[in-house]
């Protein structure tokens, strides 16, 4: 995993910068959740009763970060997610203590919305993973196209809405098939880059050509898809056409050292050079080293509860560009 590499790369720069004053250093301990829940959760205990986390980057995936978040609130230790993007993380409520330098899915919905506004596609289909990131995502598309009825008298219709199971061939199968009951050729594809591959390969097996393809980052922000989709089906250009969103991926001197460094260290970032979610890992740990000096510098304890309010008012200059949370922990970032 690139995102790794990227926090090592962070922490050491942070210690060697002596960005925490009074000798203060970044200490990274780190575990694989293995992408579920109960890994989440057995990864997150050990952190905090045995490692003595103050604070935890991650998780990946939404559905992880939410189990992840429950447990860390519950002692008051603050979660800074790189690319969980889930709305649902917003609710304060049930995830007071999460954190995230990645736009939360609703805003992308609403930068999907446009493309389909913009080319005057209005008649889509959906096709989405049954899952927290697939279901949420696909809530949000359908509340971007109310609020765009009620506010911008645009009518935006998702005529179809195809459910899949992740990793399931014969569902995926499935969903391509339910692609070709209505004439209606412009697909959002809300998947990860494994299940975005099956459906293309999918596609490409029943000989379905011509749909204008609408990715979003779950898939379109992966370094590796290409070559992914290329191993899968033995064919190249198979996604050549695709519009898609991904994070935007600001091309700065932080941004250019950390792509540089990466490449030495990871074969794959050196193979496909760093992602949208590399950087967004990298500023993770630099909020919390810039948090940190905030607290000591102005005689604060460190603690869970101080550290979450620094959090949401630190900013800085990253290698995604100005890093600022709004009250909810969530960022403002834009979309490619």
């Amino acid at each position: 995993f690139v995102g790794l590499t990227a926090c090592q790369i962070a922490a050491e720069k942070i210690n060697n910068d002596k960005v925490i004053p009074n000798g203060g250093r970044i200490v990274l301990y780190y575990n694989d959740t293995s992408g579920g829940p109960e890994g989440g959760v057995s990864v997150t205990f050990n952190h905090i009763f045995y490692n003595k986390a103050v604070g935890i980057v991650g998780e990946y995936f939404s559905s992880v970060s939410k189990p992840v978040s429950t447990l860390a609130g519950a002692f008051k230790v603050p979660v800074i997610s790189p690319a969980s993007t889930s709305a649902e993380l917003s609710n304060k409520n049930f995830f007071p203590f999460f954190n995230r330098v990645i736009s939360p899915d609703n805003k992308q919905a609403v930068a999907i919305l446009d493309i389909i506004i913009k080319y005057n596609w209005l008649k889509a289909q959906v096709v989405y993973g049954e899952d927290d990131y697939g279901v949420s995502f696909a809530n949000d598309l359908s509340s971007a196209a109310a609020d765009a009825a009620t506010n911008r008298n645009i009518n935006v219709q998702f005529v179809n809405k195809i459910k899949f199971i992740s990793l399931d061939v014969s569902s995926i199968e499935a969903a391509a098939n339910s692609l070709k009951i209505y004439d209606i050729r412009v697909v959002v594809l809300i998947a990860l880059s494994e299940d975005a591959v099956l459906l293309f390969k999918a596609m490409n097996a029943k000989g379905m050509t011509g749909f204008n393809v609408i990715g979003v980052d779950g898939w379109a922000s992966s370094s590796d898809f290409p070559a992914l989709l290329t191993r899968a089906t033995g064919k190249t250009g198979l996604a050549n056409g695709v519009i898609a969103t991904r994070p935007s991926i600001i091309q700065n001197t932080v941004t250019q050292e950390l792509s540089k460094e990466c490449g030495k260290r990871s074969s794959l970032c050196q193979q496909t050079g760093i992602d949208a979610y590399t950087p967004m890992a990298y500023d993770a740990v630099y909020l919390y080293a810039h948090a940190i000096k905030g607290l000591l510098e102005t005689k604060q304890d460190v603690n869970g509860q101080n550290l979450l309010n620094q959090i949401r008012k630190t900013t800085f200059e990253g290698a995604t560009g100005t890093v600022t949370l709004n009250e909810a922990g969530d960022r403002f970032a834009l979309y490619d």
